[in-house]
Order: structure tokens, then sequence, then C-alpha cells
């Protein structure tokens, strides 16, 4: 390779990653190309996590080892938080159009997970308590 084509190759991946730092849109694309790569990767090998989960442990893989900067990606994650409601109003919608939910039913479902989830933590602490008392004995 020519000197003249590194240093053209060079401007390219410095305008890129210039463009790519400055613009929100684009590095929420990065985000949505990184979701269907994950996505793909699921499908091809059949990997029973999200697609969606195994992008974005990529994506902090990638980050923890400086393989590419947060710079990339900070102004399209706060874009993407500050619409995130245009996200969430098709879930909205969905639970208003099965009014059980917001009824008595919904009343009962609530309280079941308010109930419900202090009596599991308080289950698991108690069974890991006895499992650490227990591992003493077992050790002689």
């Amino acid at each position: 390779m020519t000197h003249v084509m590194k240093l053209a190759i060079f401007k390219t991946c410095r305008t890129a990653r210039w463009h790519l730092s400055r613009n929100w849109w684009l590095q929420a694309l990065l985000f949505i190309a990184i979701w269907a790569l994950g996505e793909a990767v699921v499908r091809q090998f059949s990997i029973p996590i999200p697609g969606s989960v195994l992008g974005m442990g990529a994506l902090l893989a990638a980050l923890e080892l400086r393989w590419i900067s947060v710079r990339w990606f900070r102004r399209g994650a706060r874009g993407l938080l500050a619409h995130l409601l245009l996200f969430l109003t098709p879930a909205m919608l969905a639970v208003v159009n099965h009014r059980e939910l917001i009824s008595m039913t919904g009343l009962k479902l609530i309280v079941a997970v308010l109930i419900g989830t202090p009596l599991v933590m308080i289950g698991t602490a108690v069974v890991v308590e006895i499992g650490f008392r227990l591992q003493p004995i077992r050790e002689r």
C-alpha cells in the first residue's frame, strides 16, 4: 500500500470517528446495528439468549477492553433515553386495551407482586443463611 493510500484511509477513519462522536442519530444507529448483529449471531448459532442481551454484552466487553470509545455512544444513549417514552407507549396502550389489568384483577396482581417479592427475598435469605451455617458441618 502506498503512502497516499494509507493517508487517505487514515483521513477517512478520522472523519468517520469525528462524525460518529458528534451525531446522536449515528450513535443510535450503531446501537441498532449492534442489536441486529446480536440477533443474527443468536439465530445463526441457536443460542438460547436474546440477541439484544448478547449484543449489549459484546458492547460492554468492547468498552471494557477499550476497543471502542464511550464517546462513540454517549450522545446516542442520551438521545435514546430522551425519547424513551416513545418506546414505552405501545406497552402502555396494550395495558389500556386490557381493562382487566386496570380493574380489580390488576389490583390483585399489584398486591400479589408487592407481597410476593419480599416473601421470595426473605425465603432466599433464609435458605442462604442455612446453607452458610451447614457449611462448617460438611467440612468436618
